[in-house]
């Protein structure tokens, strides 16, 4: 399955996750893929609510520029939004709407909080390098 990182802290979040849709060639609606949206900060669940209408409202137009649908019917995806705004709020239930965007869009949502010590260590991401390694270097230094 092919893999998406949106990291919710960076300028540009939709920009890059369409670039990363169309570098990985996923076809929206059709090919099976996960999102892992990335964050430092609690997120609350009516932030996540309209985060993920949001997504909804992306990945419709997104599906429809990869369709290549030079009719389409601002009608019909008004409606196909709006029922996505209708089930949250008949609802009230954030995992029933994630669940419904996973089973449309063929997309499993990934909810991951990020250490801000990630980014510091992220020089080192591929080395095996541990906190104890670091450590042994700075002890051998000064002996």
């Amino acid at each position: 399955m092919k893999t998406i990182e949106l990291d919710l802290e960076k300028d540009d979040k939709l920009k890059s996750l369409s670039s990363l849709i169309k570098d990985k060639n996923i076809k929206l609606g059709e090919e099976e893929f996960q999102l892992v949206i990335q964050f430092y900060y609690e997120i609350n669940k009516t932030l996540y609510a309209s985060l993920l209408l949001f997504l909804v409202e992306y990945f419709i137009q997104e599906r429809n520029k990869l369709a290549h649908d030079k009719n389409f019917d601002l009608h019909f995806y008004n409606t196909l939004t709006k029922n996505y705004y209708e089930f949250y709020f008949k609802n009230q239930d954030v995992t029933k709407l994630e669940n419904k965007i996973e089973k449309d869009f063929k997309i499993d949502i990934e909810l991951e909080k990020k250490n801000p010590l990630d980014d510091v260590f992220g020089i080192w991401k591929n080395e095996g390098i541990s906190l104890e390694n670091i450590r042994d270097k700075a002890w051998q230094r000064n002996n």
